[in-house]
């Protein structure tokens, strides 16, 4: 019987993380690149961020959707192009951290949720609260 050791296991999830940040920032170059990002320092449009940049800011977002509770690579995508659209630090508005909070039997439901919950107003203020060093 074939076994698979601790560290052989870690390095099959290295890399599958690693091709889910590639094909998250195809998604992202691909449906949001005309997002603009604020980075400290600079402000560019998401198309026009290097390869290096848009990949440790997906994986820095990636990390986020995580600790907010997400597993399934829909619900995290669609939490790291709200932070490319709407603001970095979008997750720590009252509403998205009333969501975080809500006991729910599927956790990945919190997007829906949020999405459901939050106003144009909440968005708005997400927006105008967008903060660079949110990454």
């Amino acid at each position: 019987m074939m076994r698979i050791r601790v560290e052989q296991m870690r390095a099959f999830e290295r890399a599958a993380e690693e091709r889910f940040v590639d094909r998250l920032v195809q998604h992202l170059r691909e449906h949001h690149g005309q997002a603009t990002v604020k980075l400290p320092g600079e402000i560019q449009q998401l198309e026009n961020l290097s390869e290096l940049t848009l990949k440790d800011l997906v994986r820095r977002g990636v990390a986020r959707a995580r600790a907010f509770g997400l597993t399934w690579e829909s619900t995290i995508t669609g939490f790291v192009a709200i932070m490319f659209e709407v603001a970095p630090n979008f997750d720590r508005t009252p509403v998205a951290q009333a969501v975080r909070q809500a006991s729910l039997d599927i956790s990945d439901a919190r997007l829906n949720l949020l999405l459901a919950a939050a106003t144009s107003d909440d968005w708005e203020r997400a927006e105008l609260g967008y903060d660079p060093a949110g990454w």
